[in-house]
């Protein structure tokens, strides 16, 4: 007697290793997919950050500074990545925020009622979702093959 499978799983279907680094498959964009909701999840939670950040001029400048660390650090970990199987950029700028956001979480960390340019772990959580939200505007959008833009 035969073991009947859920609907659609007739056989175990694995990432091709003889891909080209800019080739996008189901794999990619179920990454992106996720990384992208749980990134949007995260700058929800941070919406007072972004306020601040346009009222205030030193929290703006503080922001810009994270911006920039985040992007050396992604961009860094991107090219770290070099002759591995490869990964999109937001993949593993997701990765990088969970990562900060997990450890900040067993630290004690909570989003701030009031933010200040001084809370190095806020702004940059901040600066993460920031860097997912350039990519994805007119001015960063990244390319539909899975390409890193710098």
């Amino acid at each position: 007697m035969s073991k009947k499978r859920p609907h659609g799983v007739g056989f175990l279907v694995r990432p091709p290793t003889d891909r080209e680094p800019g080739d996008l498959n189901v794999w990619d964009v179920a990454a992106q997919w996720s990384a992208r909701r749980w990134l949007r999840r995260l700058r929800s939670k941070l919406a007072a950050g972004q306020r601040a950040a346009e009222d205030s001029p030193a929290i703006s400048a503080a922001l810009d500074q994270h911006v920039q660390a985040v992007r050396a650090q992604i961009n860094a970990d991107v090219s770290a990545r070099e002759g591995m199987v490869p990964a999109p950029y937001l993949v593993v700028l997701a990765i990088y925020t969970e990562a900060l956001y997990r450890e900040a979480l067993k630290a004690g960390w909570h989003p701030p009622q009031v933010w200040s340019a001084d809370d190095g772990v806020s702004m940059r959580l901040l600066a993460c979702c920031e860097v997912a939200s350039r990519r994805n505007g007119p001015s960063g959008a990244s390319r539909r093959n899975g390409s890193v833009r710098r």
